[in-house]
């Protein structure tokens, strides 16, 4: 299009917007509007659809009063917002469609944002409502311009129905308050089960030390009496004073065995660097009585340096190994330890591979909850405690552990220690 051509389309959309609206034109033809040497717009119909078209086709309610707030025109889309017909509305003052408790305060902001003659949405800062045909109120943003058109001021209005966002918010922000609620019950859930963890391993300690001292006692006289008075009683007697004996150091056993799991918790040393060698040689060298007398082979890859405690370290493998070498029904135990970095995580995972008696399926949680034991103590002699004290030092240390395994194809223990920036 030419500059001249341009020029006179510019100036009869002047023209037009001083003019109204009518609305039983004829609908526009996009020939109509650009040909090669007819000029935009160029008659009244044309442009009068269009301004038609336009302001029908907007997703608004489109409201326009003069400067008293009489209505002068509304779309087709603010009778279904209001549910006022065009026709119900023409001439009617604005304040219709506003609750009352609003009307007095709207003509004073009226004729203020008419002096003002600048657009702005209203009533910014704070919610807005309006008013249905049927006296139900609704959530609404509103937009304002003010135009000059033959003289005179009028209010263009742009109205958006906001019930589904208010309601959208409004549920937003119930669950978030359900979720605040729901995370301050469990932060003080979990400080009502540290609290009752705290008191329970107290409680542990201290009975399992009370308890040591009168189950020497027993043991002491059982003893005494089956070495001073062999002679003396029937071999019943003598077996139950076995009995008692035997029931004694499986009790002490189980008293040191609390003991150790209460002190994984007391235990607050700072972690130090620590090398893991180091650690599972001493494993080792604890364990070299058992090694030698089950002819078990074990072997295992170079291990890291990290940050930990070097004493609850050893336990932790030799547990882990002193488990591998009981629960075996081969002549020889195999044990093959090794380590490896996992970048994704940022840990180390360790794993103990064995030959042994292996684990069911519905077994491999169980086992590492205290006092869960898979056999009698005829089986195999134990607290059902090493494995939970095992999980204890691992998480104390911010890993996991858990275990891949099938009966009688041996079981693999993983275990994941943290590294951070720790090489």
């Amino acid at each position: 299009m030419s500059n001249k051509t341009e020029s006179a389309a510019k100036s009869q959309l002047e023209d037009y917007l001083n003019k109204g609206a009518d609305h039983n034109a004829k609908p526009l033809n996009r020939t109509d509007v650009y040909h090669q040497d007819v000029p935009m717009f160029a008659n009244d119909q044309t442009k009068d659809e269009l301004f038609r078209l336009i302001v029908e086709s907007s997703p608004n309610a489109i409201i326009v009063t003069d400067e008293f707030g009489k209505i002068v025109y509304s779309n087709s889309l603010t009778e279904a917002v209001f549910g006022y017909t065009k026709e119900e509305m023409l001439g009617k003052p604005v304040e219709i469609l506003l609750p009352r408790r609003y009307r007095d305060q709207h003509v004073k902001s009226r004729e203020y944002f008419i002096k003002e003659m600048k657009p702005r949405p209203m009533g910014k800062g704070r919610d807005l409502c309006a008013l249905h045909k049927d006296g139900t109120e609704f959530p609404a943003e509103v937009g304002l311009n003010v135009m000059q058109v033959c003289n005179r001021t009028y209010i263009l209005g742009s109205i958006i129905d906001i019930t589904e966002r208010k309601e959208a918010e409004r549920a937003l922000k119930e669950e978030n308050v359900k979720r605040l609620w729901a995370e301050k019950n469990m932060q003080q859930t979990m400080d009502k089960l540290e609290e009752s963890n705290a008191d329970l391993e107290q409680f542990a300690y201290v009975v399992s030390h009370d308890l040591k001292e009168p189950l020497r006692m027993i043991s002491g006289f059982a003893q005494l009496c089956m070495q001073q008075y062999k002679e003396k009683i029937d071999s019943k007697a003598d077996e139950y004073l076995g009995y008692i004996v035997e029931g004694v150091g499986r009790m002490e056993t189980l008293i040191d065995d609390l003991l150790t799991f209460s002190r994984i918790k007391r235990d607050m040393q700072p972690l130090a660097v620590t090398d893991f060698n180091t650690v599972l040689k001493q494993a080792l060298s604890n364990l070299s009585r058992t090694i030698e007398e089950t002819n078990a082979s074990i072997t295992y890859t170079s291990m890291p340096r990290l940050k930990a405690n070097p004493t609850q370290m050893v336990q932790l493998f030799q547990n882990l190994i002193s488990n591998s070498l009981k629960f075996c029904d081969k002549e020889s135990p195999l044990i093959h330890l090794s380590a490896q970095k996992v970048q994704d995580h940022e840990v180390w995972q360790f794993s103990i591979t064995d030959n042994g008696i292996g684990i069911e399926s519905k077994d491999r949680e169980r086992i590492f909850l205290i006092f869960q034991r898979l056999h009698t103590k005829e089986e195999y002699t134990g607290t059902g405690i090493g494995l939970s004290l095992c999980k204890k030092i691992v998480e104390r240390h911010g890993g996991r552990i858990w275990v891949k395994s099938g009966v009688d194809v041996g079981s693999t223990f993983y275990f994941t220690i943290p590294y951070g920036n720790m090489e």
